[in-house]
This record gives structure tokens, sequence and C-alpha cells, in this order.
């Protein structure tokens, strides 16, 4: 858009300025229907005097100076690039639209904005995490240190599997248990899984991992586990698995407990039991048990051989049947007074026999 104004004077000041010619692409700041020659900047193109055209031209005329300026047209909704310059007692000037650079610029500048506003919410949040990764830091310091200092106090053999490097620490129960060094010949699983019975190898690894991989909490078994010196302990092992965010293990803390001297005992009771049912049943004699309340929990075979009466039917109060109904009350009252005082119990009474 090109458009060439004189200046309007009253008293050698610059009131208005006159068009004196204008190309076709300048018809939409003109008034319609109109010859563009000899309109009035003022009065009849209100659409360049509403945005203050008259002030700056009139500085370029009188100061003899360049204008070089951005204006938004309200009339056409356009942004211009102005520029104009003294010619004679007037003015030349262009309009070159740049609506499009303006609107890229307005992008640019929001998205810079925008830019700024999301550098400084990382920066909070940076700063939030690494305070949250001190927090953590220090809290995890604590507890691994309060889980250290559980290691040393208990009996149990504290452990630690770390899933993703697979290594594993022990605590120093460890070691006096089982008489291994301070540095066994390796602090992964393999070590600890090669050490485990042959007949029960198999079973604790399956069970393992089948927890491990249906994402439970808890795990338990019993296996015996060779010590330094090639002998097995009875070790009942428990552990917990943590779970990232995710639901991911990643981390399983346990601990073994020996259960040799249990074991042991239990196999002794089980042992004297069965040398004493042997004796009972090797015995000529009718050998009975009973409870409390005079009900027989234990009968040996010449109960049968001698009454003809089965063991389980014998059993209970099962006997009575067998002894002669004049025997039977004073023989539980016998019984009873004897469970009270403490005493040897002895009673001569009447049995059916085959």
């Amino acid at each position: 858009i090109i458009l060439a104004f004189s200046a309007k004077r009253e008293d050698r000041r610059i009131t208005d300025f006159i068009l004196s010619t204008a190309n076709q692409a300048a018809a939409p700041l003109l008034p319609e229907g109109r010859n563009s020659e000899s309109l009035s900047l003022r009065n009849d193109i209100p659409a360049l005097a509403d945005e203050g055209l008259i002030e700056l031209f009139t500085k370029v005329v009188d100061q003899d100076t360049r204008l070089n300026t951005d204006i938004f047209m309200r009339t056409t909704g356009k942004w211009y690039n102005l520029m104009s310059a003294k010619m004679m007692d007037g003015i030349v000037a262009t309009f070159t639209d740049i609506t499009a650079k303006k609107v890229t610029e307005e992008k640019i500048r929001k998205n810079y904005v925008e830019l700024i506003s999301v550098k400084d919410n990382l920066k909070k949040v940076n700063e939030d995490l690494e305070n949250k990764v001190v927090e953590r830091t220090r809290a995890l310091a604590t507890s691994e240190e309060r889980f250290r200092l559980v290691a040393r106090a208990t009996n149990d053999a504290l452990w630690d599997w770390d899933f993703v490097n697979n290594n594993t620490w022990w605590g120093e129960t460890f070691y006096k248990l089982f008489g291994y060094t301070d540095q066994p010949e390796g602090t992964d699983r393999n070590f600890w899984l090669e050490k485990i019975h042959p007949d029960d190898r198999g079973r604790v690894n399956e069970s393992l991992h089948q927890v491990i991989n249906t994402n439970r909490t808890q795990w338990s078994q019993e296996y015996r586990f060779m010590r330094e010196n090639g002998t097995y302990a009875h070790i009942l092992d428990r552990g917990y698995i943590l779970h990232d965010e995710l639901g991911t293990p990643y981390r399983m803390l346990g601990s073994m407990f020996d259960v040799t001297e249990l074991k042991n005992a239990e196999q002794q009771v089980a042992s004297s039991i069965a040398q004493r049912k042997f004796l009972a049943e090797s015995m000529p004699l009718i050998v009975w048990i009973a409870d409390e309340k005079g009900g027989l929990t234990f009968i040996n075979k010449q109960f049968e051989v001698y009454t003809g009466l089965s063991y389980r039917d014998g059993l209970g109060d099962g006997w009575q049947a067998l002894v002669h109904e004049q025997d039977i009350k004073p023989l539980l009252s016998k019984f009873h007074h004897s469970l009270a005082d403490k005493k040897d119990f002895s009673q001569e009474l009447r049995l059916k026999h085959r």
C-alpha cells in the first residue's frame, strides 16, 4: 500500500494532511465511492487518523526524519509495517502487511512464556524431588542401621536379597550359625541354593520363585542347610518381598532360624514312643493307657487276643462292656481316687474273654 500526502497548514502549523495519490492496494483503507484525491486524513480517512498518524506524519515533515514502525489497523484487523519519509511539504508512506509475521511472533512469545513457566515448574519439581531423595536417603540410612542392629541382636540369620543385582547380604549370625567365613565364596543367591540339601533344593527353589512371580509378599519353607563342616542344620526360613509403585518385586528380606535341636527332640520323642509301644506289644499282658476320665487311649494287641474286642472298639469307654457289671463302679471309683491322691492304681476285676 502506497499513499502520498501534502501538508495542510494554518499559520505555518500543520493541521491536516491531504491525500494526493494512492495505489489500488490502498482501497481497503479509504472510504468507498469517493475520489481518493484531495481526501482529508483527519476528516475522510478515520481508519488512519484514529491510529495517531497525523501526529507521526507531522513529526516526519517538521523534523525531516524517517518513520519505521508497526501499527495495527482495527478496520482491517491486520498488522502493517509503516515506513514514511518527507517529500517536499508532505510525506510518502508505505504500508506492508505483516500480520502473518506478527501472529508467528505472538505464538513464539507465548511459547517462550510457556517454556519459561515450564522451566520454572520443572526447576521446582526437581528441587522437590531432590528434597524427597534427601529425605528418603536419610530415612533409608536410618532404616538400614536399624536393620543391621537387629541383625546383631537376634539369633536368626538375617539376609537381604537384591533382585536387581542378584546380590545377597548375610547378617553376622549367619556366619556364627553355619561356620562360614565373613566373605563366602559368592554373594549371589546361588551360594545359598547350593548349600541346601539336594533332596530339598528343588522344592525350596520352586516355592520361592512361585511366590515372587505371583506378587505375593510372604514366603516360608523348612529345609536342610549345609554347614561349613559338611553337616546339615534343619532350617525354618521366612522371607518378606518388597514391591515398587508398579508392583514389581525388587527386594526380599528374611531370616533363617535353626530348628535342629527341636527336630532332634521331636525325633527322640518319636523314638521313645516307638520303643515303649514295641515293649507294650511284646508283653504277654494287657497293657493300657487311660485319660483322667477313665477312657482308654491305648491298648496293646494282647487286649484284642484275650477279649476278642478290636482295638478301635476297645478305646474310650468301649472296654467297659467287657467288665462284670458289679465290678465297673468300684473300679472307676478307685481309679479316680488314685488319680486325685496321685497313688498307684491296682484293682481286681472280672473281664470277659473269647
